[in-house]
């Protein structure tokens, strides 16, 4: 088997991956939530999650003072396996974290299927290495989308050329008429 050299390769060691922080502070170190994102679905199973833009919650407080949030409509999404789209940093955010635990999940149950009644499985979401692997797949970088894809087109203006007004009265006539004489 041919071996790959070290420095050439991101490899991840117990020490090298800040076991610190957290899965969401891990995506902000890569892009913050008002930036858009390209990612992939790397499961082979399609991806469904719950999105509340930030937009769409309304904050108020009452004179006693009492917090009041009113919430707008979720978004969901579906995502096929192999299929990549841009997102908004904050969609993202819960868009890696369902496909990871969702992949998690998978491998933590595909090693040891046959669980006894009352024993409880460790899923280890928090495991540093397996997240930064798992970012460096479903993460393809940050996009600058285009909204106008269409040229605007604006309307051809009349072309004016000075002094081509008619005048109005007669003595703006005689005056037009007296330039015109004396550049003759």
């Amino acid at each position: 088997m041919p071996k790959l050299n070290p420095s050439k390769v991101k490899v991840y060691r117990p020490d090298s991956a800040n076991n610190r922080l957290s899965f969401r502070e891990r995506l902000l170190e890569r892009f913050a939530p008002h930036e858009y994102v390209r990612v992939i679905n790397i499961d082979n199973a399609p991806v469904k999650w719950q999105y509340l833009p930030s937009h769409a919650e309304e904050v108020t407080y009452t004179a006693d003072p009492m917090k009041i949030t009113t919430r707008g409509e979720v978004e969901v999404y579906l995502l096929n396996p192999g299929e990549s789209e841009v997102l908004l940093g904050e969609c993202a955010i819960l868009f890696f974290d369902v496909l990871f635990k969702q992949m998690q999940s998978k491998r933590v149950i595909e090693h040891n299927p046959e669980v006894g009644p009352g024993i409880a499985r460790n899923f280890n979401f928090s495991d540093a290495i397996a997240q930064e692997e798992f970012i460096d797949k479903a993460y393809l970088g940050k996009e600058n989308p285009n909204f106008s894809s269409y040229e605007t087109i604006e309307p051809p203006k009349a072309e004016v050329k000075k002094n081509e007004r008619k005048p109005r009265t007669p003595k703006e006539r005689e005056l037009k008429q007296h330039l015109a004489e004396q550049t003759a």
